[in-house]
């Protein structure tokens, strides 16, 4: 199967087109940045108006809400409110287009009420306050509900719906409506592209479309990591076929490369080839999605055309190395001698005694590997010593040198010796002599005599 059949399998498949738009007792619409959805609706019902006994406009301010505000931005009709409808939770934007573009008292006139859901962000939410703003108006239990949603969140959606009501007495019937199924398909120059759907709405990017199915498959998974019960509990058990998880394999194998993803598929063509003769339940090839594998962003290749190499691999080949490659080191000098460099002029050639004979830094190339060993290690020792030496050394040395100091003084000057009739005995009297000039006291005045005495 090609890669467009794969992703047109899969986005049927989420789409869930159950029926178009038919008499129901409520309507919900949940925003998106496909406004396609909303100007279907809100057209019928112009013509329609006794389609429904209740409109619930839905969304509130989510990670996707910018997208709405963009969509209706590019929108050639819808722009001229672009300005008006920023930080506006996506339900009163759909009100914003109702009110402006369309005529809302011709909607209402048969009886349709029109309410809004601005708070809910993800799909339980769109689910459980929808359910508390139809309470609140009065229609506890509607006998039928149909769901418009963005094609590639749609199954998940009325999911969500049908976890919200299961517990309601009188039983609600949860419709799908995607309004329309997108799908892809080649263009002239075989790259992908979405089909069009309308001259006036833009669709998602390829990127973005890509993104969004890939990821709604893990979601509805019955495991662990989906939203299951046996997962998280957002939504009640909703079979996958076995063709579309195949599909999704064989696009996640080119979005990711990952050999984890090959062993999953593997694994998953192995259960099916068994499970007609050992009678394995479907649940169990579905279960092998629980291996876990690795996620990154889309990449996918653009021109379709028949693989020419192996279809399994994943790695691209290496040259062979004979070294191994090694990390750079402040000790370890360069084996290659640069190229780039000036020729060597005479003095640097002619040798002289008044310059220095070792060369810096050594030339490597012309050692043997043994000697280049023993030169970096030389110089490994003498950075180890430099750095292992104690802190403060020259006041350590200062400290020595004070000390020796003075005990030399104090043994030439205050120590007994024989010094008698020596120049040095003369040299310590006048050392002396000038220590008691300055640090004696003047002797005292003598009394003053008066001429009579």
């Amino acid at each position: 199967m090609s890669t467009v059949a794969d992703i047109n399998l899969i986005s049927e498949f989420l789409s869930d087109n159950q029926q178009d738009l038919l008499p129901a007792d409520c309507i919900v619409i949940c925003a998106s940045a496909v406004l396609h959805s909303a100007e279907v609706l809100f057209s019928t019902l112009q013509q329609q108006p006794s389609l429904t006994k209740a409109l619930v406009l839905c969304g509130g301010i989510g990670h996707s809400t910018k997208l709405l505000y963009d969509a209706v931005k590019a929108h050639p009709t819808f722009s001229r409110i672009a300005d008006e409808i920023q930080n506006l939770p996506e339900a009163k934007v759909l009100e914003r287009i109702l009110d402006v573009f369309y005529d809302r008292s011709l909607i209402t006139k048969e009886g349709c009420r029109i309410l809004l859901e601005p708070n809910s962000t993800n799909c339980g939410q769109n689910a459980s306050f929808c359910h508390k703003v139809l309470d609140e108006a009065g229609l506890q239990a509607p006998r039928t509900c149909i769901v418009i949603q963005d094609p590639t969140m749609m199954l998940r959606t009325k999911a969500s719906f049908q976890k919200t009501y299961e517990d309601v007495q009188s039983p609600t019937s949860i419709t799908s409506c995607p309004v329309f199924v997108p799908r892809m398909q080649l263009s002239q120059d075989g790259t992908l592209e979405l089909c069009p759907v309308s001259t006036t709405c833009e669709q998602w990017s390829k990127d973005r479309f890509l993104e969004l199915i890939m990821g709604e498959i893990p979601r509805l998974r019955d495991d662990k990591d989906g939203y299951g019960p046996q997962g998280r509990g957002f939504i009640p058990h909703v079979d996958i076929p076995d063709d579309v998880e195949a599909a999704w394999s064989r696009l996640e194998i080119m979005k990711t490369g990952s050999l984890s993803t090959v062993t999953l598929l593997m694994f998953r063509q192995a259960l099916t080839a068994t499970s007609s003769v050992r009678c394995i339940p479907s649940s169990a090839i579905a279960s092998a999605s629980k291996f876990p594998t690795s996620r990154a962003p889309w990449h996918l290749t653009t021109t379709l055309q028949p693989p020419t190499q192996r279809t399994f691999t994943t790695t691209s080949p290496t040259p062979f190395k004979p070294t191994l490659s090694t990390q750079e080191s402040p000790f370890r000098m360069s084996t290659t001698k640069p190229t780039n460099t000036a020729p060597p002029s005479f003095d640097d050639i002619y040798y002289s005694p008044y310059q220095p004979k070792r060369q810096w830094p050594p030339d490597m190339s012309k050692l043997s590997p043994k000697h280049q060993f023993r030169l970096e290690r030389k110089y490994r020792r003498r950075a180890a010593l430099k750095y292992a030496r104690p802190k403060f050394m020259k006041a350590v040395t200062l400290g020595q040198w004070v000390v020796i100091g003075f005990v030399l003084i104090y043994a030439v000057l205050f120590m007994e010796w024989q010094t008698e009739n020596t120049p040095f005995h003369g040299i310590r009297e006048a050392f002396f002599d000038g220590l008691k000039a300055i640090f004696s006291a003047p002797p005292a005045p003598e009394p003053k005599r008066e001429r009579n005495e």
